[in-house]
């Protein structure tokens, strides 16, 4: 009966074919990444049957479908469903081990529904976290990071932070501005400290980097109020006052859950303190309103990323364990997500109304005149 019906509508010529059951990805993990990844399904799948989108490039979910271009992998040709949930680089691994709930944005958008995870997207090394059970692991990217600030900060001479001025700031929640600045007159002027909880990669690999340590206890303070759920936290109201997380209170009580979070604490126009972030490139400039500082004096460019100069990065990685959808996936990203950062598709607009240009907060591998051997490892030349 099935058979005979599907023969009669094709025979009246019906405009819109019914699309069959393909590939359904269930990806999480890092939000520094989340606008590269989305730009890249935007490029491949718009325009193709069955395309439709569901969120933001800035949204902690979003979702897409379509047909995957035809690239010769096991993809290709069909129709995919990708899910996407920004919610930490650790965290996103661990659940994939796991076979953890997580939520996800319907094809149709609305309310979050939860599924298990099958793959993550990571800006650290496996070795760099907890996760212990064995994963697949690909590196399809340089991922960046940087120190920005509140428009106060920057209106009292902050330009640049250093490794030392983060160990200062995030032993206790708060540093001095003259450290920053060199100004004896700033003694005693607290600059406060946002940032990530504990499953997120923008905080390991920034804590690895700088030489604090990824397991040292840190404060961190915010100025937003918390809403949601334990393991999907974000920010609503801005406060006039900063407050502090508290020290390792649990896996989302000493940071926030994304760094679009983060990004509110450094543009409430209530805060007259200086505060600073370490944050995803792409989270600080959108929306606008932080100033990004040098990190060690260097600015982040491609130039200097590439030269070894800025050192504020580590590699964007994909996890899977068994899942088939999500290996099919696994293998036929990388060579299109290279494309997309790569200098070739510049300016490129995409599905939100925006637009993407790569070179900044994700770069390509082949581009790269050094590496590194993990989080936080010495920066080696070719």
């Amino acid at each position: 009966m099935k058979e005979y019906l599907a023969i009669s509508l094709l025979a009246l010529g019906l405009a819109t074919p019914v699309m069959a059951v393909g590939p359904v990805i269930y990806a999480n993990g890092s939000t520094a990444t989340r606008t590269d990844v989305y730009y890249t399904l935007c490029h491949e799948l718009s325009g193709t049957v069955g395309f439709t989108v569901a969120g933001t490039h800035s949204s902690a979910q979003f979702t897409f479908t379509g047909t995957w271009p035809l690239d010769g992998s096991a993809l290709a040709g069909q129709f995919v469903t990708i899910y996407y949930s920004g919610n930490g680089s650790a965290s996103g691994m661990q659940h994939v081990v796991a076979g953890d709930n997580v939520a996800f944005l319907p094809v149709g958008g609305g309310a979050t529904f939860n599924h298990a995870a099958t793959l993550a997207f990571s800006d650290v090394f496996q070795d760099s976290t907890s996760v212990l059970a064995p994963l697949n692991e690909e590196q399809i990217g340089v991922i960046t990071f940087v120190f920005a600030g509140n428009a106060v900060a920057a209106a009292d001479g902050i330009v640049n932070v250093t490794a030392q001025n983060c160990g200062q700031v995030y032993a206790t929640g708060t540093g001095s501005l003259d450290e920053f600045t060199g100004n004896s007159a700033q003694s005693g002027i607290p600059v406060y400290g946002s940032g990530r909880n504990d499953g997120s990669g923008t905080r390991i690999t920034t804590l690895a980097e700088t030489g604090y340590g990824i397991n040292t206890t840190i404060n961190q303070y915010y100025n937003g109020v918390r809403t949601g759920t334990f393991g999907s936290y974000s920010r609503g109201a801005n406060q006039s006052t900063w407050t502090s997380f508290g020290l390792g209170q649990d896996n989302d009580g000493d940071g926030w859950t994304s760094g679009g979070s983060v990004n509110g604490d450094l543009i409430n126009p209530l805060i007259t303190t200086p505060g600073i972030a370490y944050i995803g490139y792409s989270d600080a400039v959108s929306p606008a309103g932080a100033t990004i500082f040098k990190y060690n004096g260097y600015a982040l460019t491609a130039g200097n990323v590439q030269s070894g100069n800025y050192t504020l990065w580590g590699y964007e990685h994909m996890y899977v364990a068994a899942d088939p959808d999500a290996t099919a996936f696994w293998n036929a990203f990388p060579s299109v997500f290279d494309a997309m950062i790569s200098s070739g598709i510049m300016n490129y607009a995409g599905c939100d109304g925006g637009s993407y240009t790569p070179g900044t907060s994700c770069l390509p591998r082949s581009q790269m005149h050094v590496l590194r051997f993990d989080d936080g490892a010495p920066v080696l030349h070719l």
